[in-house]
């Protein structure tokens, strides 16, 4: 199957991190890792599965990884300014 080509590409490209439909099948998720957020474009309007329409079509997200090294992000301005951030 194309698609599960596609996926093992994007694996051994090191971009895939993560994938897989809903459990209702309506919709899918994929975690990727991408320079910009017009490579994950790019990489998702390659797919077999957008290309032939089986998905009719996607939406990007970009996350902000938080981890130990970047304190979780608590020092970053988006988590300072976030209402639910810690305190000022």
């Amino acid at each position: 199957m194309a698609h599960g080509e596609h996926l093992q590409n994007l694996l051994k490209g090191g971009s895939l991190v993560i994938c897989g439909p809903f459990q209702d099948n309506d919709q899918a998720m994929q975690i990727l890792r991408a320079e910009s957020k017009e490579s994950a474009i790019s990489l998702f309007q390659t797919d077999p599965f957008i290309r032939q329409k089986y998905y009719q079509d996607f939406e990007i997200h970009e996350l902000l990884e938080a981890n130990e090294s970047n304190n979780w992000l608590i020092d970053s301005a988006q988590t300072k300014n976030n209402s639910l951030g810690p305190s000022k």
